[in-house]
């Protein structure tokens, strides 16, 4: 995946030792969004719902989490860390 990073010019700002998950930062104008999460589960849950989308900074089309399984994935994370910690944080 690394390679490919480079091959589209896309620099690698963050990345996890332990499973495949990037953060990626690519030019843009000043004040835009420069970055990008790339990251895999295996095999994928399967509650989520993935759709291909037009990410119109990188020029690419993505096979990405909906917009619903997005904000459902969120709100779970929030939940989880606050059954296990007893704080949002």
């Amino acid at each position: 995946m690394e390679d490919i990073f480079e091959e589209l010019g896309l620099e690698i700002k963050d990345k996890s030792k332990t499973v495949p998950q990037y953060f990626l930062h690519y030019d843009t104008p000043r004040n835009e969004r420069n970055t990008i999460k790339i990251d895999a589960t295996f095999p994928p849950p399967k509650a989520n719902q993935y759709q291909p989308m037009q990410i119109h900074e990188i020029g690419r089309v993505v096979t990405c989490q909906s917009k619903e399984t997005w904000f459902a994935n969120k709100l779970v994370a929030f939940i989880e860390r606050h059954e296990k910690r007893e704080s949002t944080r």
